[in-house]
């Protein structure tokens, strides 16, 4: 355990306006915990009138860990606005260091916006900062979102960390396109062993159920593709089901699928927490992605450590994980493929459920909270 206090400086952070958002996020503060002093402080303009210019919300969870939230009162000019953004910040600073002692390091979670705030620490305060980047913006397929301003924070950023760590190799290259840190690596997502684990036993009977879990986002995850594939393999055998898990916009998807005449073959589900979606990983055969582009979905990684084999495309770090005993991958776009891929998996079903605890026990190396940990212990001693 090293005597440091480490700030966890967060773009993206469960709060009130989204509890998924930033999760991962959120368990790597509880890996770094167990190896770390660890706070967590996360900015965003209010959605809510809160009658003061400043709201704050704090909580102490897992192995010790401060989050403070703060909501700064949204305003039209920019100049203002960002005034109040970093107000919030040094508000919300001031509440940790009150509470657990002086930061040591800076450890900023995604660079935009909160790199504004990094790089003001290190220049005024004397703060060094390091970088764990997840958003898939520095993808060439995001080449049309990604702004120019954009760009210059992370050019900054990247000159002025001491380390980048990605969460795949493949986010690693396109990042570094813009500017050569210090130092790079990669710092896998984790996934919590205690609740996603493969089931005592399997069962080679019943009907084949496949899973797939996302936002939905047509552009992201091309759902409209999957259930038109999901649609020609009914037309060739009905021995499956097909549970998909949402937390975002579900419309398009729900008439797309009763349109194809398989209610009840699809069947969308809401938001759930994190052990009912592992146990709806344990009740399945399959976790179908097939998004245009990825990093390294942290899904994908839940399913492994459930012992339960992946088709997915060919995007992101997914290459660098997969292999024959845990999954299938794909060409991006291609309904064909997945088609194949899908009859494939129903085929092989006992070789994959042969598989089980082999799929977990890679996925306990690469990802679990203890390997993290030790990443994490590695990273802050450098």
């Amino acid at each position: 355990m090293l005597n440091k206090h480490i700030l966890f400086l967060c773009s993206w952070y469960p709060s009130r306006y989204g509890e998924t958002m930033g999760n991962f996020v959120q368990n790597h503060a509880d890996c770094a915990s167990s190896v770390a002093k660890v706070s967590t402080l996360f900015v965003c303009a209010a959605k809510e009138d809160f009658g003061v210019d400043y709201f704050q919300e704090k909580q102490t969870w897992g192995k010790d860990v401060l989050s403070v939230n703060v909501f700064y009162r949204d305003s039209r000019n920019p100049i203002v606005k960002l005034y109040r953004y970093l107000q919030a910040h040094l508000r919300g600073l001031a509440e940790i260091e009150k509470q657990k002692g002086k930061v040591d390091l800076v450890h900023l979670n995604v660079i935009k916006p909160a790199g504004l705030i990094a790089l003001y620490l290190k220049w005024f305060k004397g703060l060094e900062f390091i970088i764990t980047e997840h958003s898939t913006v520095y993808l060439p397929e995001n080449a049309a979102i990604f702004s120019f301003s954009h760009r210059v924070l992370a050019w900054f950023c990247l000159k002025n960390t001491k380390l980048l760590a990605t969460v795949s190799k493949h986010l690693g290259i396109n990042i570094t396109k813009i500017a050569t840190p210090f130092q790079s690596g990669i710092l896998n997502n984790v996934v919590n062993e205690n609740l996603f684990y493969p089931p005592r036993t399997m069962e080679s009977a019943g009907k084949f159920r496949f899973i797939h879990i996302s936002t939905l986002v047509p552009e992201h995850k091309n759902p409209e593709g999957m259930i038109r594939a999901f649609a020609e393999l009914h037309k060739q055998r009905q021995d499956f089901e097909v549970l998909i898990i949402s937390d975002g916009n579900t419309d398009s998807s729900r008439k797309q699928i009763k349109d194809a005449g398989l209610d009840g073959v699809i069947n969308i589900e809401g938001t759930k927490l994190m052990a009912e979606i592992a146990d709806e990983l344990r009740q399945s055969n399959c976790l179908v992605s097939f998004s245009n582009y990825e990093n390294m979905p942290v899904v994908i990684s839940e399913a492994w450590m459930c012992g339960i084999p992946v088709i997915s495309t060919d995007v992101g770090g997914i290459a660098e994980h997969i292999n024959p005993e845990n999954g299938i991958l794909i060409t991006k776009g291609s309904e064909s493929e997945l088609l194949d891929a899908l009859a494939a998996m129903m085929e092989n079903r006992e070789f994959y459920e042969s598989k089980h605890n082999h799929i977990a026990e890679y996925s306990l190396k690469q990802f679990s909270a203890k390997r993290v940990g030790e990443r994490l212990l590695e990273i802050y001693g450098e």
